[in-house]
């Protein structure tokens, strides 16, 4: 992965680590989307590469891949359009030669609840 890829990865995790670590995600319990997405202007800010936010798509894509690769939802459902909530028309279908579901708040529910259990944050750390 490239080293900006890295880092948008980070800055994704960052967030979802500080909000699950305040309040777990526990089985039957109502998640609330917009608690863990963050827009992609402010992913790139937080991340130190704001000189990629018009071609972040192909940066989330090389994430994408990594969690398609090792068996992860896609953690580029926390990045979406400021205006629309929603992550861009890139993201349905990244990932690989895999088949992703479409986004939905269903979906990101899921991803999120399975990031929070699976330790994500420890292995991005060490790929």
């Amino acid at each position: 992965m490239r080293a900006e890829a890295v880092k948008l990865g980070q800055a994704l995790l960052d967030p979802h680590r500080a909000v699950t670590a305040k309040n777990p995600p526990p089985a039957g319990r109502k998640i609330i989307p917009s608690q863990y997405t963050i827009p992609y202007s402010k992913l790139c800010q937080q991340a130190g590469v704001g000189h990629v936010l018009r071609i972040v798509g192909s940066f989330l894509g090389e994430i994408a891949e990594w969690c398609s690769a090792n068996g992860y939802p896609p953690l580029t459902a926390l990045a979406v359009n400021a205006r629309t909530s929603l992550p861009g028309e890139g993201y349905d279908g990244a990932g690989g030669p895999a088949p992703m579901r479409p986004y939905s708040l269903t979906s990101v529910i899921g991803n999120v609840r399975t990031w929070a259990s699976a330790g994500v944050d420890e292995v991005w750390a060490a790929s």
